[in-house]
């Protein structure tokens, strides 16, 4: 996989990479730009799977102004944005995960269930007013709206099976990204 973190250097100071456990490779040329192209290859060319969630490697910043969640981003600036799969098939990847809390932790007060899902999905937890349905290629399979609602629940059996994010706005504003599994 490889892609470009874009990261406001107004607002935040990469001090440190940490907890790079699977090599991951980057550049730290363009790091005054706010830009850390990211390269992994798996080291003996092997295929892996790697399951949702995996932590590839933290980056650790001094904050220097006001951040919101938008001041982190993943683009083609310098290095395309690429994952392959085991047959070399390009799949897609998505920046996923709550907003960016003061102390740096990740906070997410919404959440997808069941998960994994057959028929339905609720989104607890925040006032929703749309939803977008992607699919792990990127494509949006559906975009619903909603009027303030609090725990929407919408149909899901149509969708083939595997993972899928939801791209959640709130009546304030704010994106949170959500992913869950739908099953057979």
């Amino acid at each position: 996989m490889q892609y470009t973190l874009n990261f406001n250097k107004d607002v935040l100071e990469l001090k440190s990479i940490e907890k790079n456990a699977l090599g991951v490779d980057y550049n730290t040329d363009y790091i005054v730009d706010g830009k850390l192209p990211i390269l992994w290859v798996d080291a003996a060319s092997e295929t892996r799977t790697l399951t949702d969630s995996t932590v590839l490697f933290e980056l650790v910043f001094n904050k220097i102004g006001n951040l919101n969640n938008e001041d982190i981003s993943i683009s083609s600036d310098i290095t395309e944005v690429n994952a392959f799969d085991g047959n070399y098939n390009t799949v897609g990847i998505v920046k996923v995960g709550g907003t960016i809390s003061e102390s740096g932790v990740p906070t997410n007060s919404m959440v997808v269930y069941p998960n994994p899902a057959k028929a339905d999905v609720t989104i607890k937890g925040g006032h929703v007013s749309t939803v977008q349905v992607i699919d792990n290629f990127g494509k949006v399979m559906k975009m619903l709206s909603f009027q303030d609602a609090t725990n929407p629940i919408f149909q899901v059996g149509e969708l083939t099976s595997g993972v899928y994010h939801l791209l959640v706005k709130t009546t304030d504003g704010k994106t949170t990204t959500l992913n869950f599994i739908k099953e057979k």
